[in-house]
């Protein structure tokens, strides 16, 4: 296209006079009406321009060849094609030569329908895994082209991707906020014959599927593929995208949402009571085996896929967490479990439940130390206690437990054929627990004495029968009942377990006001191990002696005296009943035998000589 401004001013007054005079009621187009007579065309424009334009090149300017060069006979004498037009006299007049231009440029598809047939799709595609996409072109009426066509090298050599990410209410992210990028996997050879994705050059009856797309992250993603060779000529002044209104590339997108490949469950760690050495068996799991684990959501290629974080915008899906313990078989005797093959009875998250991924820990992640503030996601467990059953210590090895995890997603649009599926994730504990069989008891459970305030030292003890072998325990102090031995770590501070005495004691003889001093509160601490020897009865105001007197332990609340410690040969269930008994005797009765059947002093005056065991 090339423009022409005709400046008047450099013609004639004549020729001024011309061009200002209607051209509609002559045959010249562009010059006027006058330019049909020779005089005033000469007069008007020059005789230059009259011998080039009414003789030669055809003789645009003859009125009667209508401004065409030889009134568009290419016969005609200086016949000339570039005045054969409708402006040929005006052309030719102002002695103006067409310039010529080229401009390469792509007759392409408007876009790509993008199509892919895995049961997974739309909405459950697992994050990094590739899925298979067919393209079919079609122009601007949504009709294949036929002349798209790509043979002469590997089609998918020319494709690309990219992604548009959406948070989990449909907004686009323009900040950057969520992560993940998409990529082909272009190791295979395909080809695009007439509109149609072919993985041979024969052509399909529908479009193939020919290339893999795969997306590292979770959420909704607006998937593109796109086109960015066949259309190349354009670049210099197209844009090289697929989003604006006129763009080079061939673009096909798709809608849809990618989930967790699956869960890693890592740093698994069997940690005994409080972290501490030792933890008795109980019912009550405030006394009890610990866990922590770190769960992070992953994607194929074990990447953690960080959308997966708690909050509206994000991506976090329900997760359960399941303790499992590899319980005790006859046929495969194992002495690093319950040695009477005794089951458990735990504490976990077997509800699907927001844990709170992300937050304070990073994103697509969730850690449950085993102290665990939200006492909803705390992971214990212990084996059952019957309390007239002795078990000797055992370890309990961190590879007998394992941690399991799964998160259920269903697609409420209907769109996706396997919904509902199950994301799950497993991993076994490292480290060990060692575990015994506690009871509290008196030093003796019948004390006789003449005097009014008899020492009864409390202690906690804990059961091993295989003495010199008993290496789980980690002390030697024996007591004066066989079997048992002192539990020299136990601490009450640290929830080892609480022991309280019922006062007053319950009068069975004699009459009287029995007290127990210094307090019902029987303290076992490291520092007095194993035992409390600050525990006295006392006969008080007496009425009649000999009077005995029984001890019970307090276990209304439970945590007066904690369940674990409580032991009774006659039921599995039932408190000692009682704990221990106390006979005040008084001088005038310290003579004979006692009803203890031991040898006692007739010498009232003399001083009994009592051995206080534990």
């Amino acid at each position: 296209l090339q423009l022409i401004i005709v400046d008047p001013r450099l013609l004639s007054a004549d020729g001024q006079d011309c061009l200002a005079t209607s051209s509609t009621s002559g045959n010249l187009e562009g010059v006027g009406q006058c330019a049909n007579s020779e005089g005033q065309y000469i007069a008007g424009f020059s005789v230059d321009a009259w011998d080039r334009c009414a003789i030669n090149n055809g003789a645009p300017c003859l009125s009667k060849n209508g401004g065409y060069s030889g009134g568009s006979d290419p016969t005609y004498p200086g016949y000339n094609p570039i005045y054969d037009n409708e402006f040929g006299c005006y052309m030719c007049t102002f002695d103006i030569q067409p310039a010529c231009s080229s401009d390469n440029f792509a007759i392409r598809p408007e876009k790509f329908d993008m199509l892919m047939s895995d049961t997974n799709a739309p909405n459950l595609l697992r994050a990094g895994e590739g899925y298979k996409i067919s393209l079919t072109a079609k122009d601007a009426l949504n009709i294949i082209p036929v002349d798209y066509t790509v043979i002469d090298h590997n089609f998918i050599d020319d494709l690309n991707t990219s992604t548009i990410r959406y948070f989990k209410n449909g907004a686009v992210d323009t900040d950057g906020l969520l992560h993940g990028s998409s990529d082909l996997n272009k190791s295979a050879t395909a080809y695009m014959l007439a509109g149609l994705s072919s993985l041979t050059k024969t052509q399909p009856a529908n479009a193939e599927e020919i290339v893999q797309v795969s997306y590292d992250d979770v959420g909704l993603v607006g998937l593109e593929v796109y086109d960015e060779n066949w259309a190349a000529v354009d670049n210099d002044d197209t844009p090289m995208d697929c989003n604006s209104s006129e763009h080079t590339y061939i673009c096909g997108d798709l809608n849809v949402t990618f989930i967790p490949h699956h869960f890693n469950v890592e740093n698994i760690h069997l940690r005994n009571h409080k972290d501490g050495n030792f933890t008795y068996l109980s019912n009550d799991l405030n006394m009890s085996m610990h866990i922590d684990v770190n769960l992070s959501a992953r994607n194929a290629y074990d990447g953690i896929t960080q959308n997966f974080q708690q909050g509206s915008l994000y991506y976090e899906n329900p997760l359960s967490v399941d303790i499992n313990v590899t319980e005790w078989n006859a046929s495969i005797p194992v002495t690093t479990r319950h040695p009477l093959g005794n089951g458990t009875h735990k504490h976990d998250i077997p509800t699907e439940t927001l844990l709170g991924f992300g937050g304070s820990d990073a994103n697509g992640t969730h850690l449950i130390p085993w102290n665990e503030s939200d006492t909803t996601q705390q992971l214990m467990f212990n084996y059952t206690r019957k309390n007239n059953q002795t078990v000797n210590p055992f370890i309990l090895n961190g590879t007998d437990v394992n941690i399991t995890v799964q998160s259920t997603y269903t697609d409420l649009t209907g769109l996706t054929p396997s919904s509902p599926v199950v994301i799950d994730g497993s991993g076994i504990a490292d480290r060990n627990a060692t575990l015994y069989f506690a009871r509290v008891k008196s030093s003796q459970f019948f004390y006789d004495d003449v005097i009014n305030s008899v020492q009864t030292p409390i202690s906690v003890v804990v059961y091993c029968d295989t003495y010199p072998t008993c290496s789980e325990l980690n002390n030697e102090v024996k007591i004066n009942e066989p079997y048992w031995w002192l539990s020299v770590e136990h601490d009450e501070a640290m929830g080892d377990g609480n022991i309280t005495l019922i006062s007053p004691p319950t009068v069975i003889t004699g009459a009287g006001n029995p007290t127990i001093t210094p307090d019902t509160d029987v303290t076992v601490i490291p520092a007095q191990p194993g035992v409390d020897t600050d525990v006295y009865v006392n006969s008080g105001a007496t009425t009649s002696l000999p009077m005995s007197v029984e001890i019970f332990l307090d276990t209304t609340p439970s945590t007066d005296t904690n369940s674990w410690l409580i032991y009774n040969t006659a039921s599995e269930f039932s408190d000692p009943d009682p704990f221990y008994k106390v006979r005040f005797i008084g001088a005038a009765g310290w003579a004979g035998h006692g009803d203890t059947g031991h040898v006692v002093d007739s010498n009232t005056s003399a001083k009994k000589n009592r051995r206080l065991g534990w």
